[in-house]
């Protein structure tokens, strides 16, 4: 159901409905450890800052915190009374944030495994919930049609609902915390004011329900996934497109940028997940093809390669094509003083050129390293 890399890039951690969580080594695609085991399926699974811990939330009506190295569990359950659709740790790993069918979420001590503050209550199942960069606030996002922010030590709301005409499936804070982006079933996303809860500019309009929506590493722009069968990219501070949509053949899940903003990763329900040009909307390298709905996709943390979650049971590392410009520095590299400036090939280059055998020596290169880019690890549950 999701796939995650730890902080370091050196692991996996898988969430399936095998009512199981994995964590795998991301270079062999070999599991480690024993299965993190619950009653019921897994629906969300993620490392701590540091990537010592591991955080799992089931439909048992539990969430589970697990030594990423042992596979052991903490002693206490972080018990709801209904499926837990999410949980995320804080910045220092200290605290973990839960997302509950029982219209609540909750903040809990890692250590203890006891609740810190009160119940943050909604009028509908919570589906999403995430900490600020500082771990001062919590955002929730609902099905009763509201995003809402809560002071993370009291559970106190901060400022005014963030209102939308549908149920929020995604809410999260910009890098600096200033910003909330909500993703709707009224089909739009929205920006929002994190300490008044004023909308910011227009909505991000598609044509269906919009699944996902996330900033970039800078605040500067947004990747938003709908119904519609497109990502897009929109200007955070205009509201503004940015490119060509990012066209799949059927509902896109999630998206997400690369550390650098560079480039987007889409997961859709046609079987594919794809990398894009975050500038042009141009698609990068080939489809990364599934056997079944690609269900969650990410960047690691150097932005080297992305893994895939799909209903066909098996999460996919694979190794993430470069951006246009980045291939024309690589080309630049090899061709070293031979490289022509600026660097672009006449529609008569030739050997004769004096820079054509060159050119051909950097395609190779650049073809064989493409060849190593396609072939993924697999990584295979029962379910």
């Amino acid at each position: 159901m999701t796939a995650a890399f730890d902080p370091k890039g050196e692991r996996i951690v898988t969430a399936s409905a095998d009512n199981t969580a994995r964590i795998w080594e991301a270079r062999t695609g070999e599991p480690i450890g024993p299965p993190l085991q619950h009653a019921d399926r897994v629906r969300t699974a993620a490392f701590d800052p540091k990537g010592e811990r591991v955080v799992t939330a089931s439909e048992d009506k539990t969430a589970r915190v697990w030594d990423a190295s042992t596979g052991e569990p903490m002693d206490k359950k972080l018990q709801h009374s209904d499926t837990v659709w999410a949980a995320a740790f804080d910045p220092k790993g200290e605290r973990v944030v839960t997302a509950c069918d029982d219209r609540t979420a909750r903040i809990w001590d890692v250590r203890t495994g006891e609740p810190i503050g009160q119940k943050l209550q909604h009028r509908g199942t919570v589906l999403a919930a995430a900490f600020d960069p500082k771990g001062e606030r919590v955002v929730t996002g609902s099905s009763d049609n509201t995003a809402r922010i809560w002071d993370s030590l009291t559970g106190e709301p901060i400022g005014k609902r963030l209102q939308h005409a549908g149920a929020v499936f995604t809410a999260a804070f910009d890098p600096e915390g200033e910003r909330v982006v909500t993703a709707s079933a009224d089909n739009t996303a929205r920006l929002w004011d994190a300490r008044t809860g004023e909308p910011i500019g227009k909505p991000l309009q598609h044509a269906s329900w919009v699944r996902a929506a996330a900033f970039d590493p800078e605040g500067e722009r947004v990747v938003t996934a709908s119904e519609d069968k497109t990502a897009r990219v929109w200007d955070a501070r205009t509201g503004e497109p940015i490119g060509m949509r990012l066209q799949h053949a059927d509902t896109v899940w999630a998206a997400a940028f690369d550390p650098k903003g560079e480039r987007v990763v889409t997961a859709s329900y046609d079987n594919t997940a794809r990398i894009w040009d975050a500038c042009t909307g141009a698609p990068i390298g080939k489809k990364l093809q599934h056997a079944g709905q690609v269900l969650a996709a990410a960047f690691d943390a150097k932005g080297h390669r992305v893994v895939t979650a799909s209903a066909d049971h098996t999460a996919c590392i694979w190794r993430a094509p470069p951006t246009g410009q980045a291939l024309v520095e690589e080309i630049r590299a090899i061709l070293g003083p031979h490289a022509p400036e600026p660097l672009k090939l006449p529609d008569n280059a030739s050997p004769q050129a004096g820079y054509g055998a060159p050119v051909v020596k950097a395609v190779q290169a650049l073809v064989a390293r493409a060849q190593s880019l396609l072939r993924p690890n697999r990584l295979r549950t029962s379910s």
